[in-house]
């Protein structure tokens, strides 16, 4: 089982290529972007983002404002939900852009320009959309296309998710 009790805790490790085409590891420890439960691991930009990755030069998450990007932009990320009731993990405020969307509102509410795919690692989530609840588990995959829903966890552990977001324009 997966024990993290914050999200400073996960080890980030990056890979790269030297300039004599050998491989090797630029980046291992934890990450250097935190919002309060959410760390960003990894991000790609649009114009910056190139291949082979050439070393920790290459790392764009000390300076992420959010972890949802432009069309085209990706973001990895984890996030630890505590269990309702336990006060949320201090930290820097997470500026999300919010697609305007659904018959729901609220604290927690939200849609975002992106595709989100969404790994359950361990403990379980309650995820809220406007018509219906679905309890997630861990090995539970979500596929999020800038739906509106809100997360909950009503377990007595926290619960651990992996995040792969992709921006996306949006729909006229």
């Amino acid at each position: 089982m997966v024990k993290i009790a914050r999200v400073g805790d996960v080890r980030r490790v990056v890979t790269a290529e030297r300039a004599d085409g050998s491989s090797y590891v630029a980046i291992d420890g934890p990450p250097v972007r935190i919002w309060g439960n959410i760390a960003a691991l990894w991000a790609t930009e649009n114009g910056r983002s190139v291949l082979p990755l050439r070393g920790a030069a290459d790392d764009m998450t000390p300076g992420l404002a959010t972890m949802f990007g432009a069309p085209g932009e990706t973001r990895v990320g984890v996030l630890l939900f505590p269990p309702e009731g336990d006060p949320p993990p201090e930290g820097d405020s997470l500026d999300i852009t919010l697609r305007p969307t659904g018959k729901t509102a609220g604290a927690g509410w939200h849609a975002t320009y992106s595709y989100d795919y969404l790994f359950i690692v361990s403990g379980e989530l309650w995820m809220f959309l406007d018509e219906e609840e679905v309890l997630l588990k861990a090995g539970d995959v979500v596929v999020q296309g800038g739906v509106n829903h809100a997360w909950r966890n009503k377990g007595n552990v926290p619960c651990l998710m992996y995040s792969v977001t992709l921006g996306v324009p949006e729909s006229s």
